[in-house]
This record gives C-alpha cells, sequence and structure tokens, in this order.
C-alpha cells in the first residue's frame, strides 16, 4: 500500500506540474484573443480546468494519505498478532 500512495502522490505531483507548464501560453492566448468571443470562453475554460486540476490534486493526494493511514493500520494490527501470539506460547 505504501508503493501505491507513492505512485498516487507521483502522480498527482506529475499533473500538477503538467497543467502550470500550460499556464503561461493559456493565459497568452486568451489575452490575445480578448477581442474576439473566442477569448473570454477561452478564459472562463482556463478558469474551469484550473479548479478541477485543484479539485484532482486535492483527491489524489488524499487517497494518498488514506493508503498511507491504512499501510500503518495493517502494520500495527500485524505487530499486535504477532505479540499475542507470542504470549500465548509463552504462557504455555
Amino acid at each position: 500500500m505504501r508503493s501505491w500512495a507513492a505512485s498516487v502522490r507521483e502522480i498527482g505531483t506529475s499533473f500538477r506540474a503538467a497543467g502550470s507548464t500550460v499556464d503561461g501560453e493559456t493565459t497568452d492566448a486568451y489575452v490575445a484573443l480578448s477581442g474576439w468571443l473566442s477569448g473570454p470562453a477561452l478564459r472562463e475554460r482556463s478558469i474551469r480546468w484550473d479548479d478541477q486540476e485543484s479539485i484532482l490534486g486535492n483527491l489524489l493526494a488524499d487517497v494518498a494519505d488514506r493508503l498511507e493511514r491504512t499501510a500503518d493500520n495493517y502494520s500495527a494490527a500485524e505487530i499486535s498478532a504477532q505479540n499475542h501470539v507470542a504470549a500465548v506460547r509463552g504462557g504455555w
């Protein structure tokens, strides 16, 4: 699960980095098209994309956090079970 969490974090980081690389170009495009109907429409889509990018990035971070917590819980349960078995064996 820890490797899955790392993979999810990597996907989220790559996704955000890819989005950041086109921000300047998108801004240039809608500024250049500001006198046309497509300029404001491109700006609206850009804002919507940024919002969706943020939501997905946050969701991926949350999934990674949950996978790490689940891995911690499984590890703690495994250690507890091992200690319990050792205690039972030691009592006989």
